[in-house]
């Protein structure tokens, strides 16, 4: 934000006055102690600590009582103790004076993460990482309110001043609340605060009791008005992981992930002064009695004192006087802050002997030196100053609109004068911008978006903008878009973090790390709004979400920063020198000539497309004798992107290359059968794999290896003096753009590879399982090794994750004989592989074949057998889970057959079996029509055995996992499952038309009816599947028990059979509440494990088999109601 001349005044720096160090454990709490010379904090190793303000040193010895992290503590309101909570689910009361524990309580089945007094003192609620929240009786220890179930992992409990209501705060998950208020007498709930988006880290009560705050990981601090419970404003921070209110209720701190404290003027809801600046993340913050201080925790394991006294006094231009103490919330006009310096007088020891300090109780106010400022401090005239460059002219002292004599050519990467500016963006420092970083709280405006595009050829920097807005927003191509009053505004944050994990495994001296504040920091466009319809196209692009222009290297020293993470040039032509440092190849020879691989070699595998070019240049066996030659490959019937990879693979020293269309020999059924199946081995042992994901075919170049084959169009202006470029798109946004991206067959081949190298249409990109680098900026590790920059994030996503789970296969096997479908990345790898495209659908099963290969082995799933493993694609270990997947809304309707030449369709309850996007979602998907989140849960097994028809007609019983009831199960209507017994030689006489790939089963049926969702709003018109209510006569007529995906084919309304699958969770509003649950037994016990996962299904034509319509849910009270038979199935 802009700073109005006649208001500047001076500004202190913000450093802290003191440094307590000692904890060999992250910080997780602390609290003032009464008298305001002591603090006190709780670690993760395990102990608390006294402190003394004064000194700074640490009073007597540790308090500790076993070995278990302190996770949270409480001061009483008297302030003679203290309770704690620990990760081992047990609060400890401690006596102050004596450094005892006093009473243990145990209870929680979790971590206790949060813990609040009421108001008298006899009461503490705690929170924990069980979902629930408990009250005690302190001088019982008997828990009299709860569990209350809260949710999932509460991370903050507190009590209301008037001690009548208690409100919680959440971990995220789909079905819960993130905020909610309880009664405190009888834990029923009040109300549901919904508006957070992302988990809810901590809450605080105004002393009045007028409003509630809450902070999250999701950027934002929410302040809620508790007579209405209606949201007052919003407070941007970045992840807030604690706040805390000043007495007097004016000043409200919040700490954050990115290692910043920040005060909040909480009449108006502004920023106080700059941000408190820490080495790491701060995971807690405490007021001093008197308001004047505040003492932060870091994950650095220190705590910091910061006289704020100064900091608001300072910060008063443009504010309204705040009082800091109660005492000083009457006055007009605050004094003057002592600032007189003092010298620091600190012990040679380490620690002050107990009763070296004042006792607790007497009384004083707090030491005026213990919070007192011994740095150098800057004024706010000089950070104002620094910011804006001063034209002192007559009319204005920003400068005047440059005259159209001073407009000179916008300046392009051949034109190296600095471009002409506009009076607003001349009033701009951009050096000192990018030297000193501007947070997003202060960001500078730069006017409306639509004045900012008609200037874009009269001003540079307005030039860049434009460019970033109409790339990034599509503005060219979607000329509807209203963008009519949006303002824009520029700031300046760093975009990286250091791996100190890395830096300490390489012994790198931690006073050598750069400061935050000495990281690159990249220009970013701050919006007052962003239409809808971007956001979605920004998403669904993976694209960046922030519009940035980037300092280039070469001007990195000019605003006294290092190359790392700055801009690159971007040339013609890949440097391979970059891409050798990326990779660290050795140093080979290659023979051009297709050789049997030598055991444990190193090699290169490439990723391409076929694109129906001829067979002229493939290995077959008519050719195979002369290409085994030394010099017997002939280049000149190469197309070019295998030309371009050998060119490459040669200049990085590279030996061997693996290319499928060479080295398999494309005629032998044997031997293409052999190395399709070993594909996991060939690109999870490569040493890279390079990705041709710049051309539509084979024939098309490998972008950026000969002149003239890639057009980077990279735009860089130089403005005062400085290099700005607008950043290249994002590799995930590359590849999503690429025609590669769209094959099924490259699907795998991304997924096993170890490193990529992607060769797109504008630049050259490396990723691995831990980075990714880009020729456009420099992220490659010079100096010191990054944990995250702008480009991290940005590769193959989650596709990374499924990846590194099946790596190192023979390491894992016996760690992961456990793991379940949920865990396995085997849904996302469905959800992600059915997205592309196939030449011949056949090959649906084919086409992943390593990566089922890969996942059996990883995970010992049938004793590492693929052929026991799966069935048409489909794990059978968790057959139940793995049959709930749901078609997406738009995938064409359409059956898949096999490739045996029968004709005959794939298994229909197999997603292999139909044609488009499959989705694996929780049962939200069917009532809000997506579920971005949360996979599939099941709750119990209602299906007691599964039998498939092998290749010989015959029943084989299959070793599925079944889930035991999982929760407290108590309320759940009871259903019986039927028996698992099949007489096989019955069924095989009887169904003399049963086939090979039919699921067998016994279960329950029933008819219910059907009729397209009438709430579902967003629905597509064209879409091919829809959202249906499944209605029951029983109680009433057209009573709603449930909802399902099926064909939009199907008529509304209809009846259909169901089968009953297995028990999953719901939620309010899955069904008519008020008639199923009149009593409010689900909303007070939760809603876990309350319905059925259900299968419609149909006789196929000329069969007495069934197949599959769709999968819903069904709430298990109105399946018991319903006249269910029992039956057994034959799914075709």
């Amino acid at each position: 934000m802009a700073f109005p001349v006649a208001r500047i005044q001076q500004i202190r720096a913000v450093t802290p006055c003191r440094k307590l160090e000692g904890h060999i454990g992250v910080i997780s709490g602390v609290v003032h102690l009464p008298g305001g010379q002591r603090i006190m904090t709780c670690s993760y190793d395990g102990s608390l600590r006294l402190w003394n303000l004064e000194s700074g040193v640490h009073i007597g010895e540790d308090w500790q009582d076993g070995e278990s992290a302190v996770i949270a503590i409480a001061l009483s309101p008297d302030g003679k103790r203290v309770v704690s909570g620990s990760g081992d689910g047990a609060l400890r009361l401690w006596d102050i004076d004596t450094g005892r524990v006093t009473t243990k309580w145990t209870g929680h089945a979790g971590s206790v993460k949060s813990l609040c007094w009421n108001r008298d003192g006899g009461r503490i609620v705690s929170g924990s990482f069980d979902g629930t929240a408990r009250v005690w009786d302190v001088e019982s220890g008997e828990i009299i309110l709860g569990p209350i179930q809260a949710g999932y992992d509460v991370n903050a409990v507190i009590y209301s001043p008037d001690n009548a209501m208690i409100a919680t705060g959440v971990v995220t998950f789909p079905e819960k609340a993130y905020v909610k208020i309880w009664d405190s007498k009888t834990g029923k709930l009040v109300t549901n605060l919904r508006e957070h988006h992302y988990t809810v880290t901590c809450l605080a009560w105004t002393p009045d009791g007028s409003m509630l705050i809450s902070g999250s990981l999701g950027h934002s601090i929410r302040t809620w008005n508790t007579t209405t419970w209606q949201q007052i404003t919003v407070l941007t921070h970045s992840s807030i992981l604690a706040i805390s209110i000043s007495p007097n209720d004016h000043i409200l701190a919040s700490v954050s992930f990115d290692g910043t404290a920040q005060l909040w003027n909480l009449e108006n809801g502004k920023p106080i002064g700059l941000p408190l600046q820490h080495a790491n993340s701060v995971s807690c913050v405490s007021f001093s009695a008197d308001g004047n201080g505040l003492a932060t925790g870091c994950l650095d394991k220190n705590a910091y004192l910061w006289d704020i006294s100064v900091i608001v006094r300072e910060a008063q231009v443009g504010f309204n006087n705040l009082p800091l103490s109660p005492d000083d919330s009457d006055k007009s006009k605050l004094p003057k802050a002592d600032i007189r310096r003092v010298d620091q007088r600190l012990e040679n020891s380490g620690r002050v002997p107990p009763g070296s300090v004042d006792h607790p109780r007497s009384s004083g106010r707090q030491s005026p030196s213990a919070y007192r400022r011994h740095a150098p401090r800057r004024t706010l005239l000089d950070w104002v100053s620094s910011l804006f460059r001063h034209i002192h002219t007559k009319d204005s002292i920003l400068g005047s609109t440059p005259s159209s004599s001073q407009t000179e050519e916008i300046s392009t990467s051949n034109n190296d004068a600095s471009s002409p500016l506009c009076s607003t963006c001349s009033a701009l420092d951009l050096k000192a911008i990018l030297r000193d970083g501007v947070s997003q709280e202060r960001a500078l405006p730069l006017g409306h978006l639509t004045d900012i595009l008609n200037k874009h050829d009269q001003c540079g920097l307005c030039r860049l903008v434009a460019i970033v807005f109409r790339r990034s927003w599509n503005l060219d191509t979607k000329p509807d878009i209203n963008i009519a009053g949006i303002t824009c505004a520029l700031y300046a944050e760093w975009i990286a973090a250091l791996d100190t994990e890395e830096c300490a495994a390489l012994h790198i001296p931690s006073n050598v790390l750069p400061a935050r504040r000495d990281l690159c920091h990249r220009l970013r466009i701050d919006t007052s709004s962003r239409p809808n319809e971007v956001t979605a196209a920004i998403i669904a692009a993976r694209s960046s979400i922030l519009p940035e222009i980037q300092l280039l290297e070469e001007d990195a020293s000019k605003v006294g920063k290092a190359k790392e993470l700055h801009g690159r040039r971007v040339g013609q032509t890949v440097d391979i020198g970059l891409l050798k440092r990326c990779v660290k190849a050795s140093i080979g020879r290659i023979r051009m000539a297709i050789v049997p691989a030598p055991r444990s070699c190193r090699f290169v595998a490439l990723s391409y497309l076929w694109g129906g070019t001829g067979e002229d240049y493939r290995t077959t066996q008519a050719n195979l004798r002369q290409r085994s030659r030394r010099g017997g490959l002939d280049i000149s019937v190469l197309p070019a992107t295998i030309l371009d990879t050998i060119q490459v693979v040669r200049r990085l020293g590279e030996r061997y290359l693996w290319i499928d269309a060479l080295c398999i020999v494309q005629d032998d059924r044997k031997d293409k059968a052999n190395q399709i199946g070993a594909m996991e081995l060939i690109y999870g042992k490569s040493v890279f794999t390079i990705f041709a994901a710049g051309g539509t075919s084979v024939r098309d170049p490998l972008p950026g290896v000969r002149s003239g084959t890639r057009e980077p169009q990279q735009e860089i202006t130089k403005i005062q003096g400085l290099h700005l470029a607008v950043p290249l798109v994002r590799p995930s946004e590359a590849r999503m753009r690429s025609e590669w991206n769209t094959r099924g067959w490259t699907y795998q081949e991304l997924v096993l590879s170890r490193r990529r190298i992607f060769f797109t249409s504008r630049y050259m990109h490396f990723e691995c399982v831990k980075d990714v680098f880009g020729e456009d900026i420099v992220a490659e590790r010079i100096n010191f090794p990054w944990y995250m920059h702008s480009l991290s994030f940005s590769g193959a996503d989650r596709v990374i994750a499924s990846g590194v789970r099946l790596r190192n296969q023979s390491a894992m096997r016996l760690l992961n004989q456990g793991t379940r479908l949920r865990e396995s990345g085997y849904m996302t790898m469905v959800e992600e592989y059915t997205q592309r495209r196939l030449t011949f659908e056949s090959d649906i099963v084919n086409a992943i074949t390593a990566l089922i290969n890969a996942m059996t082995n990883a995970y010992h799933w049938a004793g590492g057998d693929p052929g026991k493993a799966f069935r048409f694609g489909m794990p059978l270990i968790d057959l139940e889970l793995a049959l709930v997947w749901q078609p997406a809304t738009n995938s064409p309707r359409g059956r898949r057959v096999l490739a045996d030449g029968s004709g005959r369709p794939w298994p229909s309850w197999s997603w292999a079996a139909w044609r488009g996007a499959v989705r694996y979602g929780s049962a939200y998907v069917m009532f809000v029509g997506d579920d971005p989140t949360a996979p599939p849960g099941i709750r119990e097994s209602l299906v007691k055995q599964w039998h498939i028809v092998d290749d010989d007609g015959n029943l084989v019983p299959q070793d599925t996992h079944r889930t035991g009831r999982t929760g407290d199960g108590a309320h759940w209507a009871v259903y019986v499952a039927p028996k698992a017994d099949i007489d096989a030689r019955q069924l095989i006489g009887k169904n003399a038309s049963l086939r090979p790939g039919t699921l067998v089963f016994r279960t329950s049926s029933a008819r219910f009816n059907v009729a397209r969702a009438d709430d579902f709003i967003g629905a597509d018109t064209e879409a091919n599947y829809a959202i249906y209510s499944i209605l029951s006569d029983i109680p009433r007529p057209s009573t709603r028990v449930g909802r399902i995906i099926l064909p939009c084919s199907i008529r509304s309304p209809t009846s259909c059979e169901f089968v009953v699958l297995s028990r999953t969770s719901g939620q309010a509003g899955w069904f008519d509440d008020d008639i199923f649950d009149e009593h409010r037994v689900l909303e007070r016990l939760g809603y876990e494990g309350c319905m059925f996962y259900v299968m419609a299904v149909q006789k196929m034509h000329g069969e007495e088999r069934m197949e599959r319509l769709g999968v819903g849910v069904i709430f298990d009270r109105a399946w018991l109601n319903s006249t269910a038979e029992q039956k057994i199935v034959f799914l075709g």
